[in-house]
């Protein structure tokens, strides 16, 4: 085993000037081992940072910086435990280790070091960081059942380090702890013998901050980043050689965009590193699919009265603002060239009783007083979201403590089945301004259904030309005015809606869509159901 001495300080020396410098020039300075012997590297020679291997100058910048109080000063070198070098900054203890961890060599780490453990300079000689190990809160910091007056040396007592607040028995129930970090990382090294045995090449990219470095043994390369400033960093590294590969950081094993180009940028936060295994396209790994779907990230609408705040202050200028047009955008609701914008939520028609029930939005897109009928649904559940829920689903809700889904309710069979019988009773839904009347048109009379309660909807996933479909006593609904294989216009629901609304004209909703009769265009505009299937007009 060979010391590095020299390595050391220049560690200390780079975070505390922020500059690679003192690391890369002591690198550069480094001879040549035999291949059987290794280097030992560490913080601090058992419990000194030893001084004697830099020059004048260097050692009174480290007595500045780490050792301004004379008490800490012995012979040449500094009697102090990491922690209090760093001023217990757990992101700079993280960053002095990582660079202990990653540089060639067998690292050698201090007892108490994993924890945080301070000192006591007021103890002679080197006793003040020679001090009992703190296993727990316990008496004399679990080191020992005897008088504390009969120890060596006293435990740690003050209220940043003492064993009381500072011990290993705390850390192992903590999983963000130092202790539990200081595992996961040795554990990371050994399991890449590159960090023991490889080469090292050093990068020099323009940002002086970053200290970057390549370790490379048996196919294997491993790229280390160490931002050495207290302030977050952005750095662009020639990794031209390893085109193709993708960056792998080893700690969290998340795989960072490929390297396509001459240079890559990366940025990191004060004192933060950066561990990145460079592996090849088909090493890099894949993220796991999760074991149920995720729902997407639905904008929140508060609901404080349930479906009749839809129309009430700030959930109408949420939807108007922020739901609805990516609703109409997405699902391609709107005719080619209409903008989806400025959208304005008329009325909220229910077609039953309860807020869970379906209901139809009656929607302004334009300037010209067009208008668009969707149907949406407010849905709860206290598991899961079904699949097809969240598949119809436009944002979320929340009343009170209760959270729901706003959904397309085209999914939903009830929505058709109330149609097919408001149509056929002429019946007369009342809306918040406004009335929604239905009566069948000429159609209606040849469809031979005995019960409705038998309808739904066809799935669109089914294919073919067919828009009717008879199962035993089923029928299959289809909101298109197709015809079937015996040419005949069947199955279609085919009613004359009216909406009448306080204090303006009457308003048509033809149901079906647009055709020409007697002569006469027709225009209205869609009811959505599905990715592109339509129900009507409304104009």
């Amino acid at each position: 085993m060979a010391f590095h001495f020299p390595l050391m300080p220049r560690m200390f020396m780079s975070i505390a000037e922020e500059d690679r410098y003192p690391l890369y020039d002591i690198m550069r300075q480094t001879p040549q081992i035999p291949a059987n012997c290794q280097w030992a590297i560490f913080l601090r020679n058992h419990d000194e940072l030893t001084l004697e291997m830099v020059t004048d100058r260097e050692r009174a910048f480290m007595y500045s910086v780490y050792a301004r109080e004379t008490r800490a000063r012995v012979n040449v070198g500094i009697r102090r435990r990491l922690a209090p070098l760093m001023e217990n900054d757990r992101r700079k203890i993280e960053l002095m280790t990582s660079l202990l961890l990653s540089m060639p060599g067998t690292p050698i780490i201090y007892y108490g070091d994993e924890i945080g453990m301070g000192d006591n300079i007021y103890l002679g000689d080197r006793d003040g960081v020679r001090t009992p190990m703190q296993w727990s809160a316990d008496r004399n910091g679990g080191f020992s059942r005897a008088d504390t007056q009969r120890l060596f040396l006293p435990p740690i007592m003050d209220p940043v380090y003492g064993y009381a607040s500072t011990n290993a028995e705390a850390q192992e129930r903590s999983t963000s702890s130092l202790l539990q970090w200081m595992r996961r990382v040795i554990g990371v090294r050994q399991a890449h013998r590159v960090f023991g045995r490889g080469s090292i090449t050093f990068l020099h990219p323009d940002n002086r901050h970053i200290a970057a470095y390549v370790r490379d043994f048996e196919g294997e390369v491993v790229l280390c980043v160490a931002n050495m400033a207290r302030t977050s960093q952005a750095v662009s590294l020639d990794l031209s050689r390893f085109s193709g590969r993708t960056p792998v950081e080893m700690i969290g094993w998340s795989a960072f965009p490929p390297i396509v180009d001459d240079r890559y940028v990366i940025t990191l936060h004060g004192h933060a590193f950066f561990w990145f295994v460079l592996a090849a396209a088909t090493d890099a790994p894949v993220a796991p699919e999760a074991a149920t779907p995720q729902p997407p990230e639905f904008i929140t609408v508060v609901l404080p009265r349930g479906r009749a705040s839809l129309l009430s202050e700030p959930a109408r200028s949420t939807l108007e603002r922020d739901v609805l047009p990516s609703v109409l955008s997405v699902r391609q609701l709107l005719a080619p060239g209409l903008q989806p914008t400025p959208i304005a939520l008329n009325d909220i028609v229910p077609l039953g009783t309860g807020d869970e029930s379906p209901a139809l939005a009656i929607l302004g897109v334009s300037t010209n007083d067009e208008a668009l009928i969707l149907p949406l649904e407010l849905a709860h559940a206290d598991g899961e979201w079904p699949l097809p829920m969240l598949r119809a689903a436009f944002a979320k809700t929340r009343t009170g403590p209760r959270e729901g889904l706003l959904l397309d309710a085209g999914i939903d069979d009830r929505l058709w089945r109330g149609l097919f019988d408001a149509v056929r009773n002429n019946t007369l839904f009342a809306g918040a301004g406004g009335a929604l009347y239905c009566e069948p048109t000429w159609s209606l009379q040849s469809l031979a259904i005995a019960d409705e309660n038998n309808l739904r909807r066809r799935n669109p996933a089914t294919g073919g030309s067919p828009r009717h479909r008879r199962n035993g006593a089923a029928h299959a609904l289809s909101p298109h005015g197709a015809r079937n294989e015996s040419g005949n216009r069947a199955g279609t629901l085919s009613a004359r809606c009216e909406l009448h609304a306080h204090g303006s004209a009457a308003r048509n909703v033809h149901l079906p869509r647009d055709r020409r009769r007697r002569g006469r265009r027709r225009t209205c505009a869609p009811l959505h159901s599905g990715a592109r299937q339509r129900l009507g007009r409304f104009a």
